[in-house]
């Protein structure tokens, strides 16, 4: 007798894979390997997809209850591509076909499906990474890339990071390719089902849609292209599983043996060190921008952090009919209060952060916890009545910005944060300035002057787009990093900085893994502390390469539990799956301990 092992679409503990089932008599002809079937699973009936077929190793089994439409199955690339998913980010097989479930799982109806592939891969095609400083270029390539699927007869995938990117994108390209859809977590449930069957039967040329978008079935794929290789939204670092859809793509581009296309200004250094492993396109070209000291200003006496450069360039801009966009990525008015008699400094009540301090509303906003708070009327340490508001905030240069040109220039000139910038529509822009464009070192976080330069980079790539003037003000214009970006030259940048990852061994010259408890987790019996040690102890097997863990900080109100990194120390190879000895210790640990393979922030 033969029977059928399942993997459920259901979230399930790491330690499972699937379950047997017995095939019925009635149902033998409609059961091959990728079937979408019915099931019965601790008293719920669930879909699940046949995994394989194989001789019963059992007397007694649950028989399959029925089975979806024949036509539609799980493709051996898609039953492939979870097995690594499941693997890689160490979660079972059932939690990884999950993220599959909205396009597979009943009610289907059936129509007429692609039963054979419409477009013939290539195996081991190299991977293309286009570096666009230009909208244009960038465009102009995507376009080449749809082109290519077309004439192939095949399916093109393109992935944005947010969904009002896919809505923008899909717009301009709407006229030309009329047959495209969209596929994000907007979309009402109906309309991804139906996005979906269009796409999973051939009859969608052309798809476009956020990290979701990267598990639709697709039988006539021929071309990836990921826009934003940079960005983390990418990475689902909120919910379970944490995983990265870059690297998703670039696994299912190599199972399925076609072409895959990163798009960025910057990408990622750890794509940066393996460059080799890339067939690169850089698109050039010169940029005009201006770099102020902001010492200079200071021995002038003027601390407004408006530069007699930045104002001159103000008027010549609203003269001639244009708008301003001023940079500054801190909000509120300014990054604290404090008691001008004791220099009391006020604190978040939750979680002990310092608050900005918002003019507008006249509170204390916690950047951590998002805590709104009024300030006291007294100092709660002397008493005392006076207040002072250091550090730099957006509410701050605007007021300085009021004070200089008066209320009028409100029309014109906008300060905003780069993210702001990036994500509203822009026009008839003139001039782009960078109020304090040094970057800001952040201990936690190791990232973070990548990061910084890759979203000013964004900005200054959509100020050329608009041809307008580009103005840097720096405490240290002579910084590397001011440097570069001031030229938009991100291999000088990357140079500088891959020398300090590699001294401090971190990514790309090591891999990060963070362990951490859910509010379930912290009810379990293990403790902290004999997380670490049994995380050290694997020190002992010979199979283990050579690693540190580390505790991160306690969160406010959790005394029994905390994180832990653990660093892997050596180069990292790109979609490889832990070590032995480390997968399987991350596999016994409680379902409520949270594993993040490769963690966008720590």
């Amino acid at each position: 007798m033969e029977s059928a092992f399942v993997i459920p679409f259901a979230r399930l503990p790491r330690t499972l894979g699937g379950f047997d089932y017995k095939i019925p008599l009635s149902l033998k002809e409609k059961i091959i390997e990728g079937s979408i079937v019915q099931i019965s699973l601790r008293n719920k009936k669930l879909w699940g997809f046949v995994e394989a077929i194989r001789p019963s190793r059992y007397p007694s089994l649950k028989p399959i209850i029925d089975v979806a439409s024949p036509e539609r199955i799980v493709r051996r690339q898609d039953r492939e591509l979870i097995r690594w998913f499941s693997d890689y980010y160490c979660v079972s097989r059932g939690t990884a076909a999950l993220q599959w479930a909205p396009f597979f799982q009943q009610p289907y109806k059936s129509l007429s499906v692609v039963s054979s592939w419409l477009y013939e891969p290539k195996e081991n095609q190299k991977p293309t990474l286009l570096r666009a400083v230009f909208e244009k270029d960038k465009m102009a390539f995507v376009v080449d890339m749809i082109e290519y699927a077309l004439g192939r007869h095949g399916q093109i995938l393109i992935l944005l990071p947010t969904i009002s990117e896919v809505k923008r994108i899909a717009q301009q390209l709407k006229n030309s390719y009329p047959d495209l859809i969209c596929i994000h977590s907007g979309l009402k449930t109906r309309v991804l089902r139906d996005q979906s069957i269009h796409a999973s039967e051939g009859r969608a040329p052309i798809v476009i849609g956020t990290r979701l978008a990267v598990f639709t079935p697709l039988p006539a794929l021929a071309c990836i292209v990921l826009d934003g290789q940079e960005r983390m939204e990418y990475k689902q670092y909120d919910a379970n599983p944490r995983y990265d859809a870059r690297d998703v793509a670039l696994q299912r581009a190599k199972i399925e043996g076609i072409k895959m296309v990163f798009s960025s200004v910057a990408p990622r250094l750890e794509e940066m060190e393996e460059k080799h492993i890339f067939e690169e396109k850089k698109y050039g070209g010169s940029i005009s921008c201006q770099i102020i000291g902001l010492e200079e200003e200071f021995r002038n006496k003027n601390y407004s952090f408006i530069s007699d450069a930045l104002r001159k360039k103000i008027e010549e801009t609203v003269e001639k009919k244009k708008t301003v966009s001023l940079i500054l990525n801190r909000t509120g008015y300014s990054r604290m209060v404090s008691c001008t008699t004791c220099q009391y400094v006020f604190s978040c009540e939750e979680c002990k952060g310092i608050p900005r301090y918002s003019s507008s509303h006249a509170v204390l906003i916690c950047s951590k916890c998002d805590l709104t708070s009024d300030i006291p009327a007294q100092c709660p340490a002397c008493r005392g009545h006076d207040y002072t508001f250091p550090g730099l905030g957006i509410e701050k240069i605007l007021s300085s910005i009021i004070k200089i040109f008066g209320e009028g220039i409100g029309s014109s000139l906008t300060v905003e944060t780069s993210f702001a910038f990036q994500q509203r529509e822009i026009s008839n822009l003139g001039l782009l300035g960078f109020i304090a464009c040094d970057p800001i070192l952040s201990l936690s976080d190791f990232r973070s002057w990548e990061r910084q330069w890759q979203s000013y980079g964004q900005c200054i790539q959509r100020g050329i787009a608009q041809s307008a003037e580009i103005l840097i003000q720096a405490i240290s214009p002579s910084n590397i990093f001011i440097q570069s970006l001031a030229r938009l030259d991100y291999d000088a940048f990357t140079r500088a900085e891959l020398l300090v990852r590699k001294k401090g061994n971190w990514p790309p010259y090591s891999q990060l893994i963070k362990i951490m408890p859910t509010s379930a987790g912290k009810k379990t019996a293990i403790s902290f502390d004999a997380l670490l040690e049994d995380i050290k102890s694997l020190q002992k097997n010979p199979a283990m390469p050579p690693y540190s863990v580390m505790p991160l900080s306690k969160k406010e109100k959790q005394t029994s539990w905390t994180e832990a990194l653990i660093k892997i120390h050596s180069l990292h190879t790109p979609l490889t799956p832990l070590p032995v000895p480390l997968k399987e210790y991350i596999k016994k640990l409680p379902e409520g301990v949270i594993v993040d393979i490769d963690p966008v922030e720590i």
